[in-house]
């Protein structure tokens, strides 16, 4: 499951949400559909932090390259 692109997460979990919204599941299969639905929500979770500790370091290597004083 950790092999999903974010994309593919996020679909899935939108997916469950639309199922659990519409309340016509049975309890077990709800609970189930529950579980995976906040595996589905970390996926997402942990690949927006990991883009965005990317982001955060090309953004800091650019400023320090910036502020280089040639000698």
């Amino acid at each position: 499951m950790d092999d999903l692109s974010f994309e593919e997460a996020l679909n899935k979990l939108e997916n469950a949400v639309s199922k659990l919204e519409n309340g016509e599941i049975k309890l077990d299969e709800a609970f189930k559909m529950f579980e995976d639905g906040i595996k589905f929500a970390k996926i997402c979770e942990d690949k927006l932090k990991e883009v965005e500790e990317k982001v955060t370091k090309i953004i800091n290597d650019g400023k320090e390259e910036e502020f280089k004083v040639e000698e």
